[in-house]
């Protein structure tokens, strides 16, 4: 089975509004807070070329690490229980 792009944001907004912005401002700045922290790793470890790999990512929310690390050319499954 095989979901793409799903994304309640009508519950993200109800349930996490306190923790997070799910604006696109909000969005925009958590993509750039996650880029930082990829360029930062990847100083150390070549992250940043996602050509023929795959990343697993649990807990993934709104998905802005799951869609960077696609932006990368990773293979991404990413799963969120809430």
């Amino acid at each position: 089975m095989k979901f793409e792009n799903v994304f309640e944001e009508k519950y993200f907004r109800e349930n996490y509004n306190h923790i997070s912005d799910f604006s696109e401002k909000g969005s925009i700045h958590a993509v750039n807070w996650f880029k930082g922290i990829f360029y930062a790793i990847n100083q150390h470890t070549n992250i940043l070329d996602g050509k023929n790999k795959t990343a697993l990512e649990f807990g993934c929310a709104a998905g802005t690490t799951s869609k960077l690390l696609s932006d990368f050319g990773y293979l991404v499954t990413a799963t969120d229980i809430s």
